[in-house]
């Protein structure tokens, strides 16, 4: 029997579809790439925090009716994770940002 400790931790996954996504539907795959491939099939990839987490991807792409046909764990993440709750900050910040940057505003942020 495998160990299933190890494979709660952050990791970068591969999935392969049949069936064609456009990157629209990215942000519902929590930020995983989407890739169109040839032969009507798409890539998505992306990190994931645990096995509940990929669990929770490969449940959205059943609900979509698409044939999995491939699914394969790299074996080190390619980026460093950020807490959801880091994202979302950053997301209100940025959002922040821009209701406030007009000419009229006396405070500004600025972003590179």
């Amino acid at each position: 029997m495998t160990d299933g400790r190890k494979f709660d931790e952050y990791a970068t996954y591969q999935i392969r579809v049949k069936g064609k996504l456009d990157q629209k539907w990215e942000a519902r795959f929590d930020g995983f790439k989407i890739t169109p491939l040839a032969n009507d099939e798409t890539r998505l990839t992306g990190l994931v925090a645990d096995q509940a987490a990929l669990h929770g991807i490969l449940a959205r792409i059943r609900d979509l009716g698409l044939p999995l046909l491939l699914v394969k764990r790299e074996k080190k993440p390619r980026v460093f994770p950020i807490g959801k709750e880091i994202q979302e900050l950053i997301k209100k910040i940025k959002e922040y940002a821009q209701k406030t940057s007009s000419p009229n505003s006396t405070e500004c942020l600025n972003w590179s």
